[in-house]
């Protein structure tokens, strides 16, 4: 899982100051059971604009656990404002040992919401990486 997101990452435009979330996990450390939370901020006005739909994906993951891993979308938000994310762990049991690492990605893509009306617009979709954080678990 972070092997995957490491070679999307290389694949993607290198970073600039202008799409960095800034993303944090609060605490930065704690236990199987603690309630970690993600906060960045959010650089462009995320949701449907016209016939494009704006979204992060945030990738979590251990490097050697995938059944450790956990992904989730940040769909909403304004431009320059900080946004919380409440981060589910993984398994039932709680969250696994280790240092997590992850990545936010800004995902940009047409939006079709009923393809079957009218044809779907040809709009290139686009994924930059917007920040890289990690957190650790005892």
């Amino acid at each position: 899982m972070v092997a995957a997101a490491a070679a999307l990452a290389s694949a993607s435009p290198a970073l600039g100051s202008t799409e960095d979330t800034r993303p944090q996990v609060h605490p930065a450390a704690g236990h199987r059971t603690t309630g970690y939370v993600l906060r960045l901020v959010v650089r462009q006005d995320l949701g449907v604009h016209a016939a494009t739909v704006t979204r992060y994906a945030v990738r979590i993951g251990l490097a050697d656990r995938r059944r450790c891993s956990v992904a989730l979308s940040v769909a909403t938000g304004r431009a320059g404002r900080r946004v919380s994310e409440r981060l589910a762990a993984p398994r039932a049991g709680g969250w696994c040992r280790g240092r997590y690492l992850g990545t936010v990605s800004l995902e940009r893509r047409p939006y079709c919401p009923d393809p079957s009306a009218a044809p779907c617009p040809m709009v290139a979709s686009e994924r930059l990486e917007a920040g890289r954080f990690a957190f650790r678990v005892g």
